[in-house]
């Protein structure tokens, strides 16, 4: 054992003085490069000599010399060093939403869809955990029948304010005969007025309402005629688009500004609408948001337009997990 110790220290000595002789012989290899070359410099040669065959290896050829005999004893290594970007952790997918995508032929949603589905696509999954399948149609008739109001989102281009104001007013309208519908259906029953009041008998049960069959209907009736005036009210003339709340409809304005990033603007206003029918509310609705993260990006939620930034908008830690939740429950 002592012997093996010994040995041991004997070729560590060793090591010790040829890695001091390494750097002796580099520094006298640099001196002597730069010396010598740096003498030949200030002597130009005449034009018509012959010129001189350099035998001299250069600094870096026997540097190189030097360390690959080193490197036989395997104690030297030169690894070269890569700067390596630092990486997010990845997203975890949370679940699918499939978008359907009604164009205008004149919308300018039509002319940089390519562009403007990437931007929304690669946002949603890189920092929400949402999968968005786009499906292309040219009207309303190509759509598949019973889609899923939670899963499937129907978004549609129109061309100008005026045809996002008939597009809201037709869904608001639709609503109100659906439900003067329903009470037309309901079944013969005993009505009695009574202070203002109906005493409703049916299958000998009494209810109360606060207004007979015919009054609940002309009162919808009432409110749908001021529909279209109250829509063209809360439509901005700047509005880019709008989530119809409680259903899966999206609508669009395709006449976007003239604008180099026409693209990036129609994404955003697209990427914004999608975040409303996935719950999310705007960020001066909600009094733990800002307008801008802390990175100086503005928040999707917000009505701040976007930035240079990588995607050109972001969101809270709280709003991504708001979108896991409706992922979690609806998009499974």
């Amino acid at each position: 054992m002592t012997e093996d110790w010994r040995e041991i220290l004997k070729q560590h000595e060793k090591r010790k003085k040829r890695r001091i002789g390494l750097t002796l012989s580099t520094l006298l290899i640099g001196a002597f490069a730069y010396f010598g070359t740096a003498g030949r410099a200030e002597s130009p040669s005449p034009v018509d000599s012959k010129p001189q065959v350099q035998n001299e290896k250069s600094l870096a050829e026997l540097s190189e010399e030097i360390i690959k005999e080193h490197e036989k004893d395997g104690w030297f290594r030169v690894t070269p060093q890569r700067d390596t970007p630092k990486q997010s952790p990845a997203t975890p997918l949370y679940g699918n939403l499939t978008c359907h995508m009604i164009y205008h032929p004149d919308g300018d949603y039509k002319t940089n869809s390519t562009a403007v589905k990437q931007r929304v696509q690669d946002f949603y999954r890189e920092e929400a955990g949402i999968n968005i399948t786009f499906r292309d149609y040219n009207s309303r008739a190509e759509l598949p029948k019973n889609l899923d109001q939670y899963k499937d989102f129907v978004l549609e281009e129109v061309q100008d304010r005026d045809g996002l104001i008939e597009k809201i007013t037709y869904l608001q309208k639709k609503k109100f005969e659906d439900k003067i519908a329903e009470i037309e259906k309901e079944p013969d029953i005993k009505e009695r007025m009574l202070s203002g009041l109906s005493i409703i008998i049916k299958d000998g049960a009494v209810f109360m309402s606060g207004a007979n069959k015919s009054a609940r209907i002309k009162a919808l009736r009432e409110q749908m005629s001021t529909i279209k005036e109250k829509v063209t009210k809360e439509i901005h003339p700047k509005t880019g688009g709008t989530n119809i709340e409680y259903s899966n409809q999206i609508y669009l304005m395709g006449d976007l500004p003239e604008n180099p990033d026409a693209a990036l603007i129609a994404a955003t206003t697209m990427a914004h609408e999608i975040g409303h029918g996935l719950k999310l509310k705007h960020t001066h609705e909600v009094d733990s948001l800002n307008d801008f993260l802390q990175t100086g990006t503005p928040n999707l939620m917000a009505y701040q337009g976007c930035d240079r930034s990588k995607h050109g908008f972001g969101l809270e830690q709280a709003q991504k997990e708001k979108i896991r939740q409706y992922a979690e429950k609806n998009l499974k």
